[in-house]
């Protein structure tokens, strides 16, 4: 589910505020000093892989769930075939952790 305008705002503005201690809202309001962390993508970059990862886990948890049981396999198969041979390797090790 993408996130509304709204809802964006708001992770914006949290991650923001977070990165800038404690305190009242005027620093969200200052805007010289918010366009100064916005063109540093190292001050949200781990909020936005987090979300990345939270989106793909719902993706795939939705497929385990389907009822059609090849429906995962084969959606991790098709993943595996775009992906570069060395973030593919990083996957396939990872799954193999998993799986024991």
């Amino acid at each position: 589910m993408m996130p509304t305008y709204g809802s964006a705002l708001e992770c914006i503005k949290e991650w923001y505020m977070a990165s800038q201690g404690q305190g009242d809202g005027e620093k969200w309001d200052d805007d010289e000093a918010f366009f100064a962390w916005k063109d540093d993508c190292s001050n949200y970059d781990k909020h936005l892989e987090e979300m990345k990862a939270e989106r793909v886990s719902r993706l795939l948890s939705q497929l385990a769930e389907s009822s059609d049981v090849k429906a995962l396999p084969n959606g991790l198969s098709l993943l595996l075939g775009k992906m570069n041979p060395s973030k593919r390797e990083q996957v396939i090790n990872g799954l193999r952790q998993l799986l024991g």
